[in-house]
């Protein structure tokens, strides 16, 4: 079931929160992620959220928290954007429709505020969520080129 949460919510579920926060940044990006900062991005998202600075959206099934978006308003020149940061859903509910549904969410949040753009962050090796935000139509816009020395 989706519906938006609150910091209260969190707080209620904080260590389930943490662990998949873990486990879906150690698959999206390759690197195992310490406790500390996932422990320290949960506790930014209560604050964020209890001072009205942020918008979460989770899928809940029997009481267990299956994915969560994360996003936030963000000043882009003389108008606003909806930044999604975080896009997480547990590895055992992927292939649902659950990460479709929560920026579903997140977009018709952005637009009762009368935000008209949605962006987000992926990395290109992140081909599964790539697939997911070609599905529902984002496009790139800014590309970040790296090179390691």
């Amino acid at each position: 079931m989706l519906r938006q949460l609150t910091a209260d919510d969190v707080i209620l579920k904080r260590e389930e929160f943490e662990n998949l926060f873990f486990e879906c940044k150690k698959a999206s990006t390759g690197i195992e992620p310490t406790l500390e900062f996932c422990k320290n991005k949960i506790s930014s998202l209560i604050e964020y959220l209890s001072e009205n600075r942020a918008y979460l959206f989770g899928w809940v099934e029997d009481g267990c928290i299956c994915g969560f978006s994360w996003s936030c308003i963000i000043a882009s020149g003389d108008s606003e954007k909806m930044h999604l940061l975080y896009l997480v859903v547990d590895p055992e509910h992927r292939r649902k429709g659950i990460g479709a549904s929560l920026i579903r969410a997140t977009e018709e949040k952005a637009k009762q505020l009368g935000i008209r753009v949605m962006e987000l962050n992926v990395s290109a090796y992140n081909t599964s969520a790539l697939k997911i935000y070609e599905k529902i139509d984002y496009k790139p816009d800014h590309i970040t080129m790296v090179k390691h020395l």
